[in-house]
């Protein structure tokens, strides 16, 4: 076994945060001392860890995304995050660093009209379909879409007579 001052694992130490809250992806960056090429990123009270993204040449700061996989609480719930240099997670909570607090909060949400392409015209009429949706890709109901308003759902038109050929062209030229 080894020991002395060369083997012990330094605990390192959180200065801040930033940002201090956002979504799910959102890049976070953790200033302090002591941030190495072994230290892990513990999130919360069921230690999801994970390794950072990015770490100083000399240890002041490390960068990581907020993962969906630490999520266990809803949006707007606040989360704890400590840097461990131990990559042994069931070892690396006993030698964290202090924490500092990251809140989760709701991706933004706006609402539009989608509009599909229009039918052919059929008894004077096109038609198409018109649904109102959130930046997720959700349908939701018409009232969400309040800021504007909702396109048409039908208009006239007019069908041109085509001509068509029953005889495949074989009278075409006859006087």
């Amino acid at each position: 076994m080894r020991t002395g001052a060369a083997c012990e694992i330094q605990k390192p130490s959180i200065k801040s945060i930033s940002p201090e809250s956002g979504s799910v992806d959102t890049m976070i960056k953790i200033y302090g001392l002591g941030f190495n090429a072994h230290s892990t990123i513990l999130i919360g009270d069921n230690i999801t860890d994970l390794t950072p993204m990015d770490i100083s040449p000399n240890g002041d700061w490390l960068t990581f995304p907020f993962p969906q996989t630490a999520l266990t609480k809803s949006p707007a719930d606040v989360y704890s995050i400590r840097v461990s240099n131990v990559g042994n997670v069931s070892m690396a909570s006993g030698l964290a660093s202090n924490s500092v607090l990251f809140r989760i909060v709701a991706p933004s949400v706006t609402y539009s009209w989608m509009v599909g392409p229009w039918s052919a015209c059929l008894n004077g009429t096109q038609a198409r379909s018109v649904t109102c949706q959130n930046n997720l890709g959700n349908s939701v109901a018409d009232s969400y879409c309040v800021s504007t308003v909702k396109p048409a759902m039908t208009q006239s038109c007019s069908t041109v007579p085509t001509c068509t050929d029953s005889d495949s062209g074989k009278d075409y030229f006859k006087k």
